[in-house]
């Protein structure tokens, strides 16, 4: 089996980012995926919505991450954290 970790950054983007992580496990079932997604601060639930994903570790952002500030927090918790797939 194939192992892949997705790195992502979201604001405000429930229903896509919700849809992309839905399409590609679905779409690849060859494929285990874990995912570290950087949320900065959603008003739209898009963290609750991604809390129900078992494959997917949640970062809070304050606001202010941006998609850099976002990726840098992901590439970091990546680096940190050893899943066992």
């Amino acid at each position: 089996m194939i192992k892949v970790l997705g790195l992502m950054t979201c604001f405000n983007r429930k229903e896509k980012t919700v849809r992309a992580l839905n399409n590609l496990i679905k779409g690849n079932p060859e494929i285990e995926f874990h995912f570290i997604v950087a949320d900065d601060a959603s008003t739209d639930g898009t963290a609750d919505a991604l809390k129900a994903f078992d494959s997917v570790t949640v970062l809070s952002g304050n606001g202010s991450l941006f998609y850099s500030g976002g990726m840098r927090l992901a590439i970091s918790e990546a680096k940190k954290v050893t899943i066992d797939f």
